[in-house]
């Protein structure tokens, strides 16, 4: 009984700590976030250049992501995966990491591939490389929409399942649900910058999660 007890602590120990570097991890990846911008060859040559960087930040951004549904595997399970509430959460907020994989592929690996395939194959045409490049952008952008709603989702569920066991925690998961909300609408921009304020903001609210589960206040 006693050692049940005391996995059980750990358990959610393991997991509190997860959410709190899992969200520090995260707004550092995106400060390191590299952009190319220009047209025709220049994006061409720009996304070669930073081919690697971009590879190296998304494939990190996306170990991190994932490890964040692990850490909220262990919010469920304080919250009761019998919950209706916490239950439907943790289902928004991994479809959501789903969703958010499909753009960091898009936006990480897919494109400097291309970038590269145009270098190596001596294509130089603009109106091509811009309609690829405009394509592929429309899929990862709509990608990031999809993502960023279904974590709204996720924490607007987790502050009802919240409500009367913590509730300066529900009212911020509300509150940081708004902005996410407002991202998936299109009342700003998902570029790097949008993005990096919604992780922010996302992130405030899943530390605050994190050290609720390492206190045992949740």
């Amino acid at each position: 009984m006693i050692a049940s007890a005391n996995q059980a602590v750990f358990d959610r120990q393991v997991c509190g700590w997860t959410l709190v570097v899992g969200a520090a991890l995260s707004v550092a990846g995106m400060l390191h976030h590299p952009s190319a911008g220009g047209h025709g060859m220049a994006a061409v040559e720009n996304l070669a250049r930073i081919g690697s960087a971009s590879n190296g930040v998304h494939g990190f951004l996306m170990v991190v992501l994932v490890a964040l549904v692990f850490g909220f595997s262990g919010l469920t399970n304080q919250l009761g995966w019998q919950t209706p509430a916490a239950r439907a959460g943790f289902v928004a907020y991994a479809m959501g990491a789903m969703a958010m994989l499909g753009a960091a592929v898009i936006n990480g690996f897919v494109f400097s591939k291309v970038a590269g395939g145009f270098l190596a194959q001596g294509h130089s045409d603009p109106l091509l490389i811009d309609a690829i490049f405009l394509a592929l952008g429309a899929m990862s952008g709509t990608w990031a929409q999809v993502a960023v709603g279904a974590q709204a989702f996720a924490f607007a569920l987790w502050a009802i399942a919240l409500r009367n066991r913590n509730r300066p925690l529900a009212v911020l998961g509300g509150v940081t649900a708004i902005p996410v909300f407002g991202a998936m609408f299109g009342l700003f921009s998902l570029d790097v910058y949008g993005y990096l304020g919604v992780v922010t903001a996302q992130a405030v609210w899943i530390a605050a999660i994190g050290v609720a589960l390492i206190r045992g206040k949740v």
